[in-house]
């Protein structure tokens, strides 16, 4: 409808202005959601005339692939396109912060999930691995690199307690529902704040609700 061309017509123009402010604005008080999905002109020109136009900081590119993967990649080639386009753009300690950005939604997306699930295809998801890899021995190789440590966790069973009901796990130590002692205290260590130069861990949910950890910690 009208509101399509408006903001399709609004999109291009910021776009080839290269006015940066004024995109970062537009993503901030439009639905993201509801931009990518108006056409397939409209995907390109916020994930590749953007990124060609050196448009976005890690934040903007965050919360696209967020938001897509909040749509749904699995079944659509052109948005695990704009998904590479977007993580191939990025770079050596970019990367890494891009990362982690993904990893800290507070949902149940994450890298993983987005490189191993979300990705479809598999020749787009090997140049991903492949990118990724390559930035990472990038880093590694600069004198002032620092090691980090990324935390895999599941939520039943080690967060909290099933209460030994199938298939969230088995254990009947504790009644269902019960945090384990200590564990909180524990993943609020693991996951401190990443600081350039300084060795960093940081705390990535592998599970359908990672945001339970979130509730409980706040």
């Amino acid at each position: 409808g009208n509101f399509a061309v408006q903001a399709e017509e609004q999109v291009s123009q910021v776009v080839k202005s290269k006015n940066k402010a004024a995109l970062q604005y537009l993503l901030a008080t439009v639905s993201v959601r509801a931009l990518l999905q108006i056409s397939r002109s409209m995907l390109l020109l916020l994930t590749k005339d953007a990124l060609d136009s050196g448009l976005y900081d890690n934040q903007e590119k965050a919360m696209i692939i967020y938001t897509l993967q909040n749509i749904g990649l699995q079944r659509c080639t052109h948005r695990q396109q704009a998904v590479e386009r977007i993580i191939l753009s990025t770079k050596s300690e970019e990367l890494t912060e891009l990362k982690r950005l993904l990893d800290g939604t507070g949902t149940y997306h994450n890298l993983y999930k987005l490189v191993y699930y979300d990705i479809s295809s598999n020749s787009i998801q090997e140049r991903i691995i492949a990118h990724i890899k390559e930035q990472a021995r990038v880093v590694r190789e600069k004198p002032s690199y620092r090691p980090g440590i990324k935390v895999c966790s599941d939520i039943d069973d080690t967060l909290y307690s099933s209460g030994g009901h199938f298939p969230a796990g088995c254990d009947k130590l504790f009644p269902k529902g019960v945090p384990y002692p200590g564990c909180l205290a524990l993943f609020r260590a693991l996951d401190k704040d990443w600081q350039q130069g300084a060795t960093s861990s940081n705390l990535a949910f592998l599970s359908a609700r990672p945001h339970v950890y979130k509730s409980w910690a706040e």
